[in-house]
């Protein structure tokens, strides 16, 4: 998760505030916009990947 955020910051999606000045405000906004929901599916994605792993995890420790 940490290497996707890492990425996106990359992309400019964590520089939100910085580029503010450069864009309209509807620009401005559609960007924060976009940039918050790829945020929000990917947390949620990471999160549903870890609850899976764990209770994979949990079902094998309780088969052996």
């Amino acid at each position: 998760m940490i290497q996707i955020k890492a990425r996106l910051a990359e992309n400019g999606c964590s520089l939100i505030k910085s580029r503010n000045a450069e864009l309209d405000h509807f620009g401005y906004s559609l960007w924060a916009s976009l940039c918050l929901f790829t945020d929000f599916v990917i947390e949620t994605y990471c999160r549903m990947a870890t609850v899976a792993f764990r209770c994979l995890a949990v079902n094998k420790a309780q088969r052996s």
